[in-house]
C-alpha cells in the first residue's frame, strides 16, 4: 500500500497522511523558535549561539558517549582551528564534518564539492557543512515545510553564512513537501560527492531504490554517511511484543490522554512514522546490492550499531526533556538573549496555523517526546559509512 501511494500520489502524500508533515510537535517547535525570532534574533549572530534554537539536533554528542569501536570512522581526524572555534562543535559532530569528504575533496573548502543533506530539518548539519567547506555547494531536501522555512530563517541569521549560501529545496514553491525521490530526479548521475542524513532515511519508502538513486548520483568515490534507527528484531517478532507498559498518548490539541496497550511495532510506527523495521544485517545487504562498499577495508561491515553511542544519550537527552515545563525559561533552556518560557511559544502566532496546547503527562514535558527512553529498547541507533566502489 505504500508503495503504491507513493507512485500514484506522490510520496509527499504518504507523509501527510501519517501527520508527520503537520505533527503538533513541529508546530510547537516552530513556535518558540518564531518567537525568538522575532525578538531579535533574525539579526546575525554567531553559529554557536544560533545553534541552541536547533531544538531537534541529534548529534551533539560528548565524549561521555564514545563512537563504537567498529565504527569506519576516522575519529583521528582533526579540524581547522578556526572551524572548532566558530562551531562549538561535539567531538561527534567533528567527526562527521571531517569523514565525509576524502582528502583530495576537502582542498579549498571543498571547491567544486556538492554535499546533499537527506531530512536536514532545521539545518544544523547543513550549516555546519557549509562553514567546514564554504567553497562547496550544500543542499537540504526537508520533508516538511514549516521545518524547511525555518531552517532557511536561521541560516539567514547565521553570522558566518550569506542568506542563500545553503539551498534548500522546494518542488513546487514553498508550501510544498519535499520529495528526496523528486530531488534525485534532478540530479545528474556521477554529480554528488557526499550524502549526509540523520533520523530521516527511516520515514523513505522502498530503501532499495532510494540506495540505488544514492548510488547513481554519487561520484566514483562518493560518500554516505548517516545515522539512523534500526530494529532490533524482524518486524514479525515486534508485532508480537507489547511496549512494556500502559502508554499514554499525547495529543497536544486535546487535553485528554487516552491510555492504550500497544504491541512495539505499532508504537514506533505511530511514534517515529518509519516505513520499514530494518535491522542491521537488511541494511548491510540492502547497501552491498547497490554497491556499496565499507570506508575501511572492503571486508569490513558497511553498518555498525552504535546503540552504546545513542542509548545513554537519548536517555539522558529524554530525562532533561522531562523536566521541562512551560514555565521553564528560555535562558535555562540555553537559549540567551531572550525573554520569555517554553510555555510563550504557545502565544505566539503560527506560520501553519493550529491550536496548540501544553499537555500534561507523569507531569509537564516538552511536547511529543513521549516514550522516547522505550524507543531505544526496541530500537537502536546506527552509524552508516560508506564509500562507492570505484
Amino acid at each position: 500500500g505504500i508503495r503504491d501511494a507513493q507512485e500514484s500520489r506522490g510520496l509527499g502524500d504518504v507523509y501527510k497522511r501519517q501527520d508527520l508533515y503537520n505533527n503538533a510537535r513541529s508546530h510547537y517547535i516552530e513556535r518558540v523558535v518564531q518567537n525568538c525570532l522575532d525578538q531579535g534574533w533574525n539579526k546575525k549572530h554567531p553559529f554557536k549561539q544560533l545553534r541552541a534554537l536547533d531544538i531537534m539536533s541529534y548529534t551533539r554528542i560528548t565524549n561521555q558517549y564514545p563512537f563504537p569501536q567498529d565504527s569506519t570512522l576516522d575519529t583521528t581526524l582533526q579540524s581547522p582551528e578556526h572551524v572548532v572555534l566558530s562551531l562549538d562543535a561535539s567531538p561527534h559532530e567533528l567527526a562527521i564534518l571531517e569523514n565525509i569528504l576524502c582528502a583530495e575533496s576537502k582542498q579549498d573548502g571543498g571547491k567544486g564539492c556538492t554535499i546533499l543533506d537527506v531530512g536536514c530539518g532545521y539545518g544544523g548539519m547543513t550549516r555546519m557543512l557549509k562553514i567546514r567547506y564554504p567553497n562547496s555547494d550544500v543542499v537540504g531536501v526537508e520533508f516538511q515545510p514549516l521545518v524547511r522555512d525555518l531552517a532557511r530563517k536561521l541560516t539567514h541569521a547565521t553570522v558566518e553564512l550569506d542568506a542563500t549560501a545553503v539551498s534548500y529545496w522546494e518542488p513546487d514553491g514553498p508550501n510544498s513537501t519535499a520529495d528526496i525521490y523528486a530531488w534525485l530526479q534532478t540530479a545528474p548521475d556521477n554529480s554528488i560527492d557526499a550524502i549526509v542524513s540523520f533520523l530521516a532515511i527511516l520515514h523513505i519508502p522502498d530503501k532499495p531504490r532510494l540506495f540505488s538513486e544514492f548510488y547513481r548520483v554519487l561520484k566514483p568515490g562518493g560518500r554516505i554517511l548517516f545515522e539512523d534507527l534500526i530494529s532490533s528484531a524482524p518486524p514479525a517478532e515486534l508485532t508480537k511484543q507489547l511496549s512494556g507498559d500502559l502508554d499514554p498518548v499525547a495529543n497536544l490539541t486535546q487535553l485528554s490522554t487516552p491510555t492504550v496497550l500497544e504491541t512495539k511495532l505499532d508504537k514506533l510506527q505511530r511514534v517515529v512514522y518509519f516505513q520499514d523495521a530494518l535491522t542491521l544485517d537488511q541494511y548491510d545487504e540492502m547497501l552491498r546490492c547497490a554497491s556499496f562498499e565499507s570506508m575501511g577495508s572492503p571486508t569490513q561491515a558497511l553498518v555498525c550499531s552504535a546503540t552504546s553511542t545513542w542509548k545513554p544519550f537519548v536517555k539522558d537527552r529524554s530525562d532533561a526533556f522531562r523536566k521541562l515545563t512551560a514555565e521553564t525559561l528560555l535562558s535555562d533552556a540555553g537559549i540567551s538573549g531572550v525573554e520569555g518560557t517554553l510555555g510563550s511559544g504557545l502565544n505566539t502566532a503560527g506560520i501553519y496555523g493550529i491550536t496548540t496546547r501544553w499537555p500534561t503527562m507523569d507531569g509537564q514535558r516538552l511536547p511529543g517526546q513521549e516514550g522516547v527512553c522505550s524507543l531505544s529498547v526496541s530500537y537502536t541507533h546506527l552509524t552508516l559509512p560508506t564509500k562507492r566502489i570505484v
